[in-house]
């Protein structure tokens, strides 16, 4: 025989363990089923043979572990962890908790469990077995331990193995952090679970979950006459790096099935290499390894077969499925011919049921049924199912699926649902039935009568009343109210002492405002203001609070120094005589007419022009009122001059009756002859007369200032 110097290179370079009296592991390059060799077998630490498995070196034809350099099997029993179950009372699911079981062997990459012992007879095709080995690597084997990392597919000569995944599985973590390998075993029934194992070497990026049962064919769990179960859940790698894996995936592929090693009696249903859900049977191209995910397979090999028959997969597969008065039950089944070139076929006899349907059902590599059945009071008992595939190998192979559908009546009326059909945001609802039945099971977890929701949804409750059967209730809503959120509305600042007005941006069914009224709106004074308010359906919202002042305005007033009015100019100092009762005066802002503008409290301002000034004072409070008083500062023009002769003879030298400063007054001026007949007059003469078209001689006037004074005099018109 050639010894292979990388294991990686090719699936077959390294096998299995025979155990010895000694109490070591036999590891040996099985190919095929080997002949007894008379070589003494080479002597290796655990750690050593790791070693060489990792590195790919040469491994010898017959290697034997050290005694003590390992560990072979844990005497430990794990948690007992109670779990929910789901479904109804027609559920079958085929997979057991291991929890309570052994595990097998301590954390190890190739070790095998020590020999267990069934208190059961296994029959694999004809021959029989009252003891196996569990091996790491995703398998069972009964006539010796195998540690064969890279799997062989079926059939083959060299293993006698039941094998739910054989691939490179690695649990050589002290921690059992790369899963652990458990086993139970009953009268019956032997279960053994590789939960959440990882792959060659130490990867636990990717976990597998997979489960074997097997039994001696009297074991209801997977029907009468059935004697192997295969169960998955997540599946998620194929290969480990020894086995030219990469990532996972690759390489050499992992198998799924039953070997004699007669190179006849077996089932293959697989080979894995790759992630994916596709697969064209058992002996085509490699498959997707997600297909297998919580799949079951159930099938027998009590007898040694020329034909495989077909291998089915179902929901169906248990004994029996009890069915309560009106309850439904979606069924179906797939059948996998087992051998190239092969179809198969679906027959059906639904056991008399009044409502037996089926929607489904397809002929090919995998032949599919699916139906549903409603159980009726026409259907009480007892009724067998039988599900046929039929494939076309010469001679047929058949495998029956039978199931037995126990009606059972119902214990009375389905209960109704009380309560409350909706409830306010982060609030509660509370939903009740009649205490009328033994046990009660929401649909949420809760049991009772009585129960509290704090999430919208739909709502069933089961109840059961002395019997197998339950009732479950029609669905009842229940809605979630949004809270109302109101937002006041009005003016946050009023002047002159004047209340505000609040209310809410939309109408509520109830107020409660924080100053006690239960108004839609309030009037009020200076404070903090929040309102409670009640929806239409009866929740409770608040608003944020919302700031109101009310101020007094200011009284603005000012004297001046000095007083107005007064003559040719002046620098007047002007003194904010302003008031506001419980506030204060935070801005002045002056306009002192055309001589300009000022602020503060006791501006001055020069006023250089004879003139009226309007003065306007505003005042502004802390609180933002204003107050505005106007006043007028005086500067009073300098005296009038009146001549007393003017000679309008065109020379451009006293032509014009000319008033020195009469610009700065407001007049009016009548000038008469000495007849005192009214020859001119002027309102706010402007040294514009020069006695036109008059003749020479003396003439009177009367000029009356804005003061009041009046002026009077004569002057002659001499050209």
């Amino acid at each position: 025989m050639t010894l292979i110097t990388m294991k990686a290179a090719v699936a077959h370079s390294f096998s299995g363990f025979a155990r010895f009296s000694s109490g070591m592991f036999l590891l040996g390059a099985l190919g095929m089923a080997l002949p007894a060799m008379a070589q003494e077998p080479l002597v290796l630490d655990a750690a050593e043979y790791d070693r060489m498995k990792a590195q790919g070196e040469v491994i010898p034809d017959r290697v034997t572990l050290r005694e003590g350099s390992y560990s072979v099997a844990l005497p430990r029993t794990r948690t007992q962890v109670v779990r929910p179950k789901g479904g109804s009372l027609g559920s079958c699911d085929l997979w057991q908790d291991p929890t309570p079981c052994t595990q097998a062997f301590a954390p190890h990459d190739d070790l095998p469990s020590l020999q267990v012992s069934l208190p059961f007879t296994f029959n694999l095709y004809g021959q029989e077995y009252t003891s196996l080995w569990i091996n790491n690597n995703g398998n069972v084997t009964f006539d010796a331990a195998y540690g064969t990392f890279s799997a062989n597919p079926f059939p083959n000569n060299a293993f006698v193995m039941v094998a739910p995944f054989w691939g490179d599985v690695d649990t050589g973590d002290p921690n059992n952090e790369l899963g652990v390998v458990s086993y139970c075993v009953d009268d019956h029934r032997m279960v053994v679970t590789w939960d959440s194992v990882g792959y060659y070497n130490t990867h636990g990026d990717l976990r597998n979950t997979f489960q074997l049962i097997i039994t001696d064919g009297t074991d209801p769990l997977i029907g009468i006459g059935n004697n192997v179960c295969f169960n998955y859940q997540d599946m998620t790698w194929t290969t480990g790096d020894a086995s030219q894996g990469v990532n996972g995936f690759g390489g050499i592929p992992a198998v799924v099935g039953a070997n004699l090693g007669d190179g006849v009696s077996y089932i293959q249903i697989g080979t894995f290499d790759h992630e994916g859900t596709d697969y064209d049977g058992p002996i085509g191209a490699n498959d997707g390894v997600s297909w297998l995910d919580y799949r079951s397979f159930v099938f027998s090999t009590v007898t040694p077969i020329a034909n495989i028959p077909p291998l089915v997969s179902g929901n169906v597969l248990c004994d029996t499925i009890r069915l309560c008065d009106s309850e439904t039950f979606d069924f179906g089944a797939e059948f996998y011919s087992p051998e190239p070139d092969q179809t198969t076929s679906i027959t059906v006899d639904g056991g008399g049921l009044s409502s037996f349907t089926i929607t489904t059902q397809t002929t090919g590599i995998t032949a599919n049924i699916a139906g549903t059945i409603v159980a009726s009071l026409a259907d009480i008992g007892f009724h067998t199912v039988t599900i046929t595939g039929t494939d076309t190998g010469t001679p047929e192979g058949v495998t029956s699926l039978t199931f037995v559908v126990q009606v059972i009546p119902a214990p009375g009326e389905p209960p109704v649902i009380y309560g409350d059909a909706f409830f306010c945001e982060e609030g509660v609802a509370y939903l009740n039935v009649l205490p009328l039945y033994d046990t009660y099971e929401w649909s949420f977890g809760s049991v009772g009568p009585n129960v509290s929701v704090y999430e919208p949804g739909t709502y069933t409750v089961t109840v059961t009343n002395g019997g197998e059967c339950s009732l479950t209730s029609l669905p009842f809503v229940v809605t979630e109210v949004p809270r109302p959120s109101p937002v006041i509305t009005g003016s946050n600042f009023s002047c002159g002492g004047t209340p505000v007005v609040l209310s809410t941006t939309e109408s509520f069914s109830a107020y409660s405002w924080s100053n006690g009224s239960g108004d839609p709106s309030i009037t009020v004074g200076t404070g903090d203001y929040t309102v409670s308010v009640t929806s239409d359906d009866g929740c409770v919202g608040e608003s944020l609070p919302f700031s109101v002042v009310v101020a007094n305005d200011p009284t603005a007033f000012y004297l001046t120094d000095p007083a107005s009015p007064q003559v040719n100019s002046a620098v007047v100092t002007f003194n904010d005589q302003s008031t506001v009762e419980g506030g204060s005066i935070v801005s002045w802002q002056w306009v002192f007419g055309n001589a300009g503008v000022g602020n503060g409290p006791n501006p001055t301002q020069a006023f250089t022009a004879p003139g009226q000034y309007p003065i306007t004072l505003t005042v502004t409070t802390a609180d933002g009122c204003t107050a505005t008083f106007q006043g007028e500062f005086v500067i009073l023009p300098p005296g009038v001059s009146v001549p007393n002769v003017i000679s309008p003879n065109g020379d451009n030298s006293n032509d014009y009756l000319v008033i020195d400063n009469i610009e700065y007054w407001s007049n009016e001026l009548s000038i008469f002859d000495r007849w005192g007949a009214e020859v001119y007059s002027a309102r706010n003469y402007r040294n514009q007369w020069k006695a036109d078209d008059l003749p020479d001689g003396t003439y009177y006037y009367v000029l009356t200032l804005s003061d009041g004074d009046e002026l009077k005099g004569h002057l002659t018109v001499l050209r």
